[in-house]
C-alpha cells in the first residue's frame, strides 16, 4: 500500500514499493482533508486557498506517474462538488449501496449523494442553512436503518439534524466547561444500529445516543488536549500527547491494548507524525 500525502504546497505519492520514490502529483495547492474512494475511482479533497471541495480521478493521478494512457492525459483530472467554498470538514458515509457526502461549511451543512454512471459525480441531496452554531465537524448516521441524522460539533457542543424534517436539536452541551470547546471526533459506534455515539471534545469523551441520553457512565479522560482522535474495533481512541509525541490508546474496558498488531500500527502513526505529515491516505496505483 502506498501513501498519498496532502501538504500545504501540494499532493505527493510515497511509493513504498520498488525504490521507494516520491512523486509530485499536484503543486501549489494546499490540501486540508482528503480520502481515497477506490470503488469510485476518486480522491475527494478539501483544498485550495478557498477551501473548495474537489474530486480528483485516480486514473488521472495514476497516469501522471505511469504516463501510459494518452486518452486519460487529455481529460480534465478533477471536478468540483457544487460551487462549495469555505468547507470546514466532510465525511463520506456508506449506507447500503448509497455513498453520502456530508459537508460542514461556515454556517450550513450540505448533504450530497453519489450518482453512478452516466453522471459519475456527487449530486446535491439536502441542504441545511443558517445554523445557529457554526459546524466544525460532521457525520451522518442512519437510525435503525430508517432515518438519516446529521451529527455535528460546534464551539458549544454537539447537535443533530433530522434529515427528513430538517429539525435541529442539541445532543450534548458540556456546560461544565467555561467558554468554547474544541470538538475532536464524532464516532458512530458499531453494532448499535446507528443509535449510539462517542463524542470527543477538549480532553474528554462521552457515550451518548442520538437522542442525547447517556449510554455509559464512563467518561474518557486524556489529561491534555489531543492532536487527533480515532476509533477501531475494540479501541475507543488514539491520541498524540504534545509534550513527548506519545501515543495513548483507550480500550472499551479502559485497558491499554498491547497486541503486536496494535503496537505496529501505532509505530506507523508515530513515524508519520514525526515527519509532520497530518493528512495522508492509502493509495495503490495499479500497473
Amino acid at each position: 500500500v502506498n501513501l498519498l500525502v496532502g501538504t500545504e504546497n501540494g499532493l505527493w505519492l510515497l511509493d513504498r514499493s520498488g525504490q521507494g520514490r516520491v512523486y509530485s502529483l499536484i503543486t501549489r495547492r494546499r490540501f486540508q482533508q482528503m480520502d481515497v474512494l477506490e470503488g469510485l475511482n476518486v480522491l475527494i479533497t478539501i483544498s485550495g486557498k478557498k477551501n473548495k471541495l474537489r474530486v480528483y480521478y485516480l486514473s488521472w493521478l495514476r497516469n501522471k506517474i505511469l504516463r501510459n494512457d494518452p486518452e486519460v492525459e487529455k481529460r480534465q483530472g478533477w471536478v468540483s462538488v457544487g460551487d462549495l467554498e469555505g468547507c470546514v470538514h466532510y465525511k463520506v458515509v456508506k449506507y447500503e449501496r448509497i455513498k453520502f457526502l456530508v459537508i460542514a461549511l461556515k454556517s450550513s451543512v450540505e448533504v450530497y449523494a453519489w450518482a453512478p454512471k452516466p453522471y459519475h459525480k456527487f449530486m446535491a441531496f439536502k441542504s441545511f442553512t443558517s445554523l445557529h452554531h457554526k459546524p466544525l465537524s460532521v457525520d451522518l448516521t442512519v437510525e435503525n436503518g430508517q432515518r438519516l441524522k446529521v451529527i455535528y460539533g460546534s464551539l458549544v457542543g454537539f447537535h443533530a439534524i433530522d434529515v427528513d424534517s430538517g429539525s435541529v436539536y442539541d445532543l450534548y452541551l458540556p456546560t461544565h466547561i467555561q467558554g468554547t470547546i474544541r470538538p475532536h471526533a464524532i464516532i458512530i459506534l458499531p453494532n448499535t444500529s446507528g443509535m449510539e455515539l462517542l463524542l470527543a471534545y477538549e480532553d474528554e469523551g462521552i457515550y451518548i445516543d442520538i437522542y442525547g441520553h447517556f449510554t455509559k457512565e464512563t467518561v474518557l479522560q486524556w489529561g491534555e488536549m489531543p492532536a487527533s482522535v480515532g476509533s477501531n474495533t475494540g479501541i475507543d481512541g488514539v491520541t498524540r500527547t504534545t509534550a513527548e509525541a506519545q501515543l495513548r490508546v483507550f480500550c472499551i474496558h479502559g485497558n491499554v491494548s498491547e497486541t503486536e498488531e496494535t503496537l505496529a500500527l501505532l509505530q506507523k502513526f508515530k513515524q508519520c507524525w514525526h515527519t509532520g505529515l497530518n493528512r495522508y491516505t492509502p493509495f495503490l496505483p495499479s500497473s
